[in-house]
This record gives structure tokens, C-alpha cells and sequence, in this order.
């Protein structure tokens, strides 16, 4: 992927970043994040097929859990940014397997300049084609490219228990938005240190921290990781105490005092 092209997915025009920054600080669904142990939520976003032909078992292996975010529009697609797109089968082994399935339009849709009825109908679309293939409860929500502005956060707002962006820096403490959770990409491109320095901190002051990728294979794209670097991270994580869960059992946690 280009210079170009890297700028183009994280939608960081000026119009961009100054409509997200509305975004945030608009309609917020704020909660506390006052933990004794450190939790990781490790996330999928499309997503591809070897998210689950390979990153799926490395998951099993290690007893733990993800979100897997679903555009029913990716599905079957040939050749998307991260390799081929999910089958069908790859959902029925996500629900076989009590892995969360969450809402990631259907097409892809960038909500960040979607007009508000373009918005629903594709929330409606993919919501069809989930719960046509099995997947009965859908509360959690990613935005592509991590944009939006404020009358799409109104929206999810309004049918999902969470929506998680892209732009994370650091483990969430404190208080976290529930409209615009922050994640942290495991992108083969970018600096190991942007995950590896905020998981490693989660060992003393215990937080959430949110990290999310694409597919998962030897030779990724620049959206993907390796099935090696996958490994390492949750193993990395469950020996400094992280306790691995997906997106939406943390934030029902959240939604419950003394979580």
C-alpha cells in the first residue's frame, strides 16, 4: 500500500480529523474503567478469511476470545485489501466456537461522510445478512477507516453498546467513551513499540487496552499481521496477567458497577 494509500484509509484530511474531533467530543457515553486486572480485547475488523483459517486457532490454542467484525459486503470477495474475504462457513465456526461477531456496515461504508439514511440502511443490511446466517445478538460496532462524524455517532449510538475507532494510542483508564472506544492497530507496518509499550504498561496500572488487525498470514498486507506476531502478543499478554475477552463482555462488565 502507498504513502497515499495508508494517508487515504486513516481519512486524516484536515476535514476529516476536525469532523472526528466533533465526533469525540459529542454525544459521549462515558463509563469508568477502574480495573484490578488488565484486560485485552483483540480485534478483527472486515474481516478476512484468515482471520479465522489462521488466526481462529491461535485464539483456540490459547483459551481466549475475540471480535470479529463483519461488512456482509466482504463476504466471498476474491481479493479485498487483506487477501480473500470471509465464507459463510467462517461465521458458523466463530458462533460454534462463542467468538463475538460485531457490525461493520455492509459495504464498508464510510460513516464519516454517509448521509444518516444511507447509514441505517446499510446497519439494517448487514444486521439482514447476519442474522440470516446465524448471528442473533450484534452489539458491538467498528467504524471503517475509524471515521465518523457526530450524526453517525448518533446513530450507532443508538443500536450498538459500543463503537470502536482506529486512532488509540495508549490503555484506556479512567473513563472510556463507549461511542468511540480507541484501538490500537497490530499492523505489520507500523512500529511494534505502539503496541508492545502500552501492553507492557497494562502489567502496572491495570487498564483496557483494545488492539485490532485484519488478516492473518505469513505474508500480510499492510492492514494484516502474522499468525507468529499474533501469538506472541496474546501469549505476551497472559503472562503479564491480561485477562482476554471480547469487545462486548468487557463493555457489559463496564455497564455494571464494581466491573
Amino acid at each position: 500500500m502507498t504513502g497515499t494509500e495508508v494517508q487515504s484509509y486513516f481519512k486524516n484530511t484536515w476535514r476529516d480529523r476536525v469532523q472526528r474531533r466533533l465526533a469525540q467530543l459529542m454525544f459521549r457515553r462515558m463509563v469508568p474503567v477502574n480495573l484490578t486486572r488488565p484486560v485485552l480485547s483483540i480485534c478483527f475488523d472486515d474481516f478476512p478469511h484468515s482471520a479465522v483459517s489462521q488466526g481462529l486457532p491461535i485464539l483456540q490454542d490459547l483459551g481466549v476470545k475475540g471480535t470479529f467484525y463483519a461488512a456482509g459486503g466482504m463476504a466471498h470477495m476474491p481479493d479485498g485489501v487483506g487477501g480473500a474475504g470471509f465464507i459463510l462457513d467462517d461465521l458458523q465456526r466463530l458462533l460454534a466456537n462463542d467468538q463475538e461477531i460485531g457490525c461493520h456496515t455492509f459495504s464498508h461504508l464510510d460513516c464519516g461522510k454517509a448521509h444518516p439514511d444511507v447509514l441505517i440502511a446499510e446497519l439494517d443490511k448487514n444486521a439482514t445478512f447476519l442474522h440470516h446466517h446465524g448471528v442473533e445478538t450484534i452489539n458491538s460496532f467498528a467504524y471503517p477507516f475509524g471515521n465518523l462524524c457526530p450524526r453517525g455517532k448518533r446513530i450507532t449510538n443508538q443500536r450498538f453498546t459500543s463503537a470502536r475507532g482506529v486512532h488509540g494510542k495508549d490503555i484506556v483508564r479512567g473513563k472510556v467513551d463507549l461511542g468511540y472506544l480507541p484501538a490500537i492497530g497490530l499492523e505489520c507496518w507500523r512500529d511494534p513499540e505502539a503496541y508492545w509499550q502500552p501492553l507492557r504498561s497494562g502489567g502496572d496500572v491495570p487498564g483496557w487496552l483494545i488492539l485490532y488487525t485484519h488478516d492473518v498470514r505469513d505474508d500480510p498486507a499492510d492492514w494484516g499481521i502474522t499468525p507468529g506476531i499474533l501469538r506472541q502478543v496474546l501469549e505476551t499478554a497472559l503472562s503479564l496477567g491480561y485477562e482476554i475477552v471480547p469487545v462486548g463482555e468487557m463493555v457489559a462488565r463496564l455497564a455494571r458497577p464494581n466491573a
